[in-house]
């Protein structure tokens, strides 16, 4: 590997001339600009791209993992939320209060 990056002319006149065509693009008709391959500077371009799919789907399946778990604990709180009223119908006031007697004369 060398010691520093050197682009060559060619390959600058070639990556202006791109841009200036999907600028141009862009501004005339709203087309998205070409996709170009380029080859990776150390040659691991294929697995580094493997490896961002990889990420992409398993953000993904966070995602909905995350969404299902939300929903489940929606409908936990909701049934507690529930039965919670329930309790407190059926055993009315001062249920968990003790009560005060009376001192015997």
């Amino acid at each position: 590997m060398r010691d520093r990056l050197e682009i060559d002319d060619p390959s600058l006149l070639l990556a202006g001339s791109l841009l200036a065509h999907a600028a141009k693009a862009v501004i005339d008709g709203g087309i998205s600009p070409p996709h170009i391959e380029l080859p990776s500077v150390n040659g691991i371009g294929e697995r580094a791209r493997w490896f961002l799919e990889g990420v992409s789907t398993a953000s993904a399946a966070l995602s909905d993992a995350a969404a299902s778990a939300a929903r489940a604990v929606a409908g936990i709180m909701q049934t507690s939320t529930e039965l919670d009223a329930m309790l407190a119908a059926e055993l009315g006031d001062g249920y968990a209060v003790p009560q005060v007697r009376q001192p015997k004369p």
